[in-house]
């Protein structure tokens, strides 16, 4: 579960940001949208969204941070309010966006805003690089290839090689990986068809991965 709180602002604004989280939320991870206003909210949000144009509006932004310690915030402010009274530690705002803004403007700041949260939270695979340790996040891995005695880690733009047995990994991979073959786990948010007759699986960055009749049943399951 992701829990947002949206204080500040109008309706019109309100219904636009709650629409647009919830079409990010759902691109980006398998958890589901709450929101909350001030007085239903009780633990610590994942994000708040505080307008401070209004009157009043810096007050609220100390008092959702004096109250939320730790929740990732996003303000959206104007340019007759000094940035000096808000870009400070005691607000400490992960994201921002400048009043007039542009539909486009809003979806482009929330994505980045959500993401770079939902990413610095999420687990992920630790791998040894030629730049050092670096962590492939689970949901940018497309799938575990058991490859000459090696694991391949395939991502969208590059792909990596560790040690260990597929068995291990299917065991601490989350529940969208499901085993495709007896050498490959796949994503199944990657997956963009699956072709029973053919055995093998598209992916939506066109790649195919073969699909053995050992594990067809569980892709018929998780289809229906």
């Amino acid at each position: 579960m992701v829990t947002l709180l949206i204080y500040g602002c109008k309706q019109k604004e309100y219904e636009s940001i709650r629409t647009k989280c919830a079409d990010i939320v759902a691109k980006v991870s398998d958890e589901k949208l709450i929101i909350y206003d001030t007085t239903e909210c009780e633990k610590t949000p994942d994000f708040a969204i505080v307008n401070i144009c209004t009157e009043g509006g810096l007050d609220n932004v100390y008092k959702v941070r004096e109250r939320f310690k730790d929740v990732a915030i996003m303000l959206i402010s104007n340019t007759r309010i000094s940035p000096m009274q808000y870009l400070n530690p005691a607000i400490h705002p992960l994201s921002l966006i400048i009043s007039p803004y542009t539909d486009n403007e809003m979806e482009t700041v929330l994505y980045d805003f959500i993401q770079k949260r939902l990413d610095e939270n999420e687990d992920g695979i630790w791998i040894d690089s030629y730049d050092g340790k670096v962590k492939a996040l689970y949901s940018n891995i497309l799938y575990v290839e058991a490859l000459n005695k090696m694991l391949n880690i395939r991502l969208e733009t590059v792909e990596y090689s560790v040690y260990g047995s597929l068995e291990q990994y299917e065991k601490k991979l989350p529940t969208t990986f499901l085993r495709c073959h007896r050498g490959v786990i796949v994503n199944t948010r990657f997956i963009e068809k699956v072709r029973f007759s053919e055995n093998y699986i598209r992916l939506k960055n066109g790649e195919q991965i073969p699909l053995s009749r050992t594990y067809k049943q569980n892709f018929k399951e998780m289809m229906k």
